[in-house]
């Protein structure tokens, strides 16, 4: 059931008066995604590479004419 609020005007203020998370906030947050990215690569495999050496992928021309 919710709060039976008395002074509305008070109530939005202090809603008003927080904008954003607090730095603690933000470290949790960042330390939960970063320990679900951790779970999620146990999956991938270890190379995911197309078996070829990348720096001449990225130095071949794109020739779909011949």
């Amino acid at each position: 059931m919710a709060t039976k609020v008395i002074d509305l005007q008070q109530e939005r203020r202090n809603k008003r008066a927080r904008t954003g998370w607090t730095m603690a906030e933000i470290r949790e947050r960042a330390a939960r995604r970063a320990a679900a990215n951790r779970e999620l690569e146990k999956d991938e495999p270890a190379n995911l590479a197309s078996g070829k050496d990348m720096k001449s992928i990225a130095d071949e021309t794109e020739d779909d004419d011949e």
